[in-house]
């Protein structure tokens, strides 16, 4: 009996090491193969650490239970059942929130959003406005308030009458000084003076005497512009209405020259024709119909008759180039006659004749050239 039960026991141990060994062996392999799947699955195979046995015998496929007898007995369970015990019941509030989060879709890619041309900043390059948007270029005529301008020229003026104290001829350079201001681009007012520069006049009969002498003439008035168009090549058509003064100034102590000045109002006109964006010409006239005239005596007193009636007739042609809004150059070319009546007797006899005059005609002529810089703002 002693060897029987001596046997016995060599047996169970024998059994109890094989039953370890095998359970090792179930673990390391159990272990890589949860290695290599995914998380997700390794929650759902084995979510709570807290059910599941750390011996040895208890955390494979197989459990042992000890038989009535004392004998360890090996059984199979299977992963559904290992699964279901120990996964926990999903509660009512996980299943509302697991129906109410709404599957992911798919958004494809997305382009993003243009800026508007007018907020991209000025120095950035913008080839992608349309032709609509690219503006018209403003005429520059209508933007400037203000003109300023400036023309050194020469000029000729011949005065021929019977008398001879009215009877003379000048030449000199001179100087002119322009200036306009537009109330909008159709109405303005203007102002320029003209004078001659180192003038001189024959004061002798045998032209053995000379006189310094000179030439002004000022005028102020308004201006209306009409513009034929809406381009800088629109032709443009100018109206005013000026007070002129002219007058004729020699020293006091002259014997045959007395002063002279005529004023009154004048109509003008002024055509601009422009031939390209750069440069147009220009033609114009004036017109006084009635001037008041007076001569004041020198060194001799003396008149050429009473109530003299003044009539002015002026016109010119000449071209303008624009460099841009403020910069210009011109030219003009103008020549003006005024004529003077006298009626009766002139109040001493002729230097030449020695007769007095009577009925004494005078025509006083101009011919100046200008070359001009003009300043717009």
């Amino acid at each position: 009996m002693k060897a029987i039960k001596r046997a016995r026991v060599e047996a169970e141990k024998k059994t109890m090491r094989f039953a370890l060994l095998f359970t090792l062996l179930l673990l390391i392999i159990g272990s890589k193969v949860e290695a290599q799947i995914d998380p997700s699955s390794a929650m759902l195979l084995n979510p709570g650490k807290a059910n599941v046995r750390d011996s040895g015998l208890d955390s494979g496929r197989y459990t042992v239970k000890p038989r009535s007898d004392g004998h360890p007995v090996r059984k199979n369970e299977t992963r559904s059942r290992a699964i279901e015990e120990t996964t926990p019941a999903p509660t009512p509030a996980a299943t509302v929130a697991a129906t109410a989060t709404p599957s992911p879709q798919f958004v494809g890619p997305q382009k993003p959003p243009q800026r508007p041309p007018q907020d991209l900043p000025e120095f950035g390059p913008q080839d992608f406005e349309s032709p609509q948007a690219v503006r018209t270029p403003t005429d520059l005529r209508r933007l400037n308030l203000l003109e300023l301008s400036f023309a050194p020229g020469y000029m000729y003026n011949e005065s021929k009458s019977s008398f001879t104290p009215r009877n003379y001829y000048i030449n000199s350079p001179t100087g002119t000084v322009d200036a306009g201001i537009w109330i909008n681009p159709n109405l303005g007012v203007h102002t320029s003076f003209t004078g001659t520069i180192n003038a001189n006049v024959n004061d002798s009969l045998n032209n053995t005497k000379n006189a310094t002498a000179s030439s002004q003439w000022f005028a102020a008035g308004i201006r209306s512009r009409t513009f034929f168009g809406e381009s800088a090549k629109s032709p443009t058509l100018t109206f005013g209405l000026d007070y002129r003064e002219y007058s004729f100034r020699t020293p006091s102590d002259t014997l045959l020259r007395n002063k002279l000045t005529t004023s009154g109002l004048h109509l003008t006109m002024e055509a601009e024709l422009p031939t390209d964006g750069f440069g147009a010409f220009t033609i114009g006239g004036e017109f006084g119909p009635k001037l008041s005239h007076r001569e004041t005596s020198n060194a001799i007193e003396f008149r050429s008759g009473e109530s003299p009636e003044a009539t002015a007739v002026e016109v010119h042609v000449g071209a303008k180039y624009r460099f841009d809004r403020a910069n210009a150059l011109f030219w003009k070319i103008s020549y003006g006659v005024e004529r003077d009546q006298f009626s009766g007797f002139t109040t001493v006899s002729d230097p030449v004749t020695g007769m007095p005059q009577t009925d004494v005609g005078v025509t006083n002529a101009f011919t100046l050239f200008q070359l001009g810089y003009s300043w717009g703002n």
